[in-house]
């Protein structure tokens, strides 16, 4: 039996967006998304950040119920009944309070996002996921760590990680979930991504939306590796921005356009195949074992570390050393002291607030969309202005000391 999934990552602080117009994303890209997939009851992991997920609450409230509505429940708080079994084709992961670069945080700051992100779940959604997604696919052993100590049971990877540490895995292999074994972390699930698909390059999924790769063409070459494989687990994954992030990038319309007429196709063809079926991430974990152990290392993912550290982000980066290190300094002392406890706690929110990847993006040329990523100054701003207010709490804890 092999299966296929659908898995979107929702983050709504996109670089190229400006702050306060947030609700042209879910606007034109959130709703049109979920609506393709309902239109074909088609099952999907959604990851939300916990930012993503109270910005969709103030904008457009009706969209959380609507994804409540068709929501699989992992532990139903009591206030949140069960769904009609017929409703059930969204699987729920968490994905981060801000979406930080990973390699960026320290231990404290890793478990506060991770928790954060975990807690604005349970409030709005009324899940306790079971999974959780990298911001661009890093995997650390801290995080490891941290994943482990709140419940979380398995990680999204990239498909191609473990190949490159074990190039005589066969290819199918990466396409399997299996446990990641570290020597300085715990265990954990890894559920491997498929962002490049043999017979058919990089980024298919991604170029087919853009039109550089016709539907025909990328349904039939997922036809011929699940004809040529069997008891892989296929999941295509894309920013849930997409739809309207796309056009902003490039100027390319039509990615909604696209993506019904490859859900129809890929309906057409998973019905002509009686080995294959569709699944969530939970429902296959539920049925199937994971594939192995593999000893996995630490991986950056999709970014380079200097985009966020040198050039003109390294002033905000050396600006947020220095906010952290003094709240550090601060906690330490006068954690204890319960009139500093609210402006300590205050100091961390805008801290957490600041960690946000895509305001603190220098320059970055994408391989895949013509022209280069801009960041908005606002979203810059954002991350200075937290980091700004930040300071001032920590000035209040000063002061409150004297």
């Amino acid at each position: 039996m092999n299966y296929i999934g659908l898995a979107f990552n929702f983050n709504i602080q996109r670089c190229e967006v400006p702050v306060g117009e947030e609700w042209k994303i879910i606007k034109y890209g959130y709703r049109p998304l979920l609506e393709s997939l309902l239109r074909y009851e088609m099952k999907a992991n959604l990851f939300l950040t916990g930012y993503s997920t109270q910005t969709i609450a103030a904008i457009d409230p009706g969209l959380i119920d609507l994804i409540r509505a068709y929501l699989v429940p992992c532990e139903n708080l009591p206030r949140f009944p069960a769904q009609t079994p017929d409703n059930r084709i969204f699987s729920l992961g968490t994905y981060t309070y801000t979406h930080p670069i990973m390699q960026l945080l320290v231990q404290s700051e890793l478990a506060a996002q991770i928790e954060r992100g975990i807690s604005i779940d349970k409030e709005y959604y009324g899940i306790v996921p079971k999974g959780f997604f990298p911001p661009e696919f890093a995997f650390t052993h801290a995080m490891a760590w941290e994943l482990s100590d709140a419940g979380i049971e398995w990680t999204i990877v990239l498909s191609d990680f473990a190949y490159s540490v074990y190039p005589y895995l066969k290819r199918a292999g990466t396409h399997r979930p299996y446990i990641a074994i570290q020597t300085n972390g715990p265990p954990i699930g890894a559920i491997p991504i498929a962002l490049d698909l043999e017979g058919l390059g990089k980024r298919f999924f991604k170029r087919m939306l853009l039109g550089s790769l016709s539907v025909e063409e990328a349904i039939e070459g997922i036809k011929d590796f699940l004809e040529n494989h069997d008891e892989v687990f296929l999941i295509l994954e894309r920013d849930a921005e997409t739809i309207y992030i796309d056009e902003l990038n490039s100027g390319i319309s039509g990615t909604q356009k696209r993506l019904d007429a490859f859900l129809e196709s890929l309906l057409q063809l998973v019905t002509q195949m009686p080995g294959t079926k569709f699944s969530t991430i939970d429902e296959y974990l539920n049925e199937k074992h994971y594939s192995q152990e593999l000893s996995i290392p630490e991986y950056l993912g999709n970014t380079r570390i200097e985009t966020f550290t040198e050039g003109i982000s390294k002033t905000a980066w050396d600006y947020t050393c220095k906010v952290r290190d003094r709240l550090f300094r601060l906690e330490k002392r006068f954690s204890a002291v319960e009139s500093l406890k609210q402006p300590l706690a205050k100091a961390w929110d805008h801290l957490l607030l600041s960690h946000n990847s895509d305001g603190r993006i220098g320059y970055w040329h994408s391989d895949w969309l013509p022209g280069e990523h801009v960041t908005q100054e606002s979203r810059k701003n954002f991350v200075l202005d937290n980091l700004i207010q930040a300071e001032k709490y920590l000035d209040e804890v000063e002061a409150g000391n004297v």
